[in-house]
């Protein structure tokens, strides 16, 4: 069973992390949009959120250093996308926020899903999926 950090830790994490010096993490903001990104990137992370989720909220500062660490033209985009704004069509039904899909060369990877605020989780997907190419 996956252990999910509280709101509380996550809080408390991020109070290290000063907002004003994150690289901003840019939005989806069409389906088109998304389908662009995804079939122009190696890798794509999106970062399914919603405004009044507070792990979402918490999380925020930690995806937007991940962004800063791994994005690269063609190799590697982490975005997020509300999921109000309902851009279309999912690849899966997206049972909580925060949840994270990812893209490798155009394709849903079904099996790395992450729901939850668990940004090491995504890190480490992140570290595999580009160590392996």
């Amino acid at each position: 069973m996956a252990q999910y950090k509280t709101y509380s830790t996550l809080v408390k994490e991020d109070k290290a992390l000063d907002p004003e010096s994150l690289p901003e993490v840019p939005s989806i903001t069409s389906a088109k949009h998304r389908k662009t990104i995804i079939q122009n990137t190696f890798l794509v992370v999106v970062d399914n959120f919603a405004r009044w989720c507070n792990p979402c909220i918490a999380c925020s500062p930690q995806v937007s250093v991940l962004s800063g660490k791994y994005s690269r033209s063609g190799m590697c985009a982490i975005v997020k996308e509300d999921v109000d704004d309902k851009h279309g069509e999912y690849p899966v039904k997206i049972l909580g926020v925060p949840c994270f899909h990812f893209y490798v060369n155009g394709q849903f990877l079904k099996d790395e899903t992450i729901t939850g605020a668990d940004v090491g989780a995504v890190e480490q997907t992140i570290r595999r999926i580009l160590n392996a190419k």
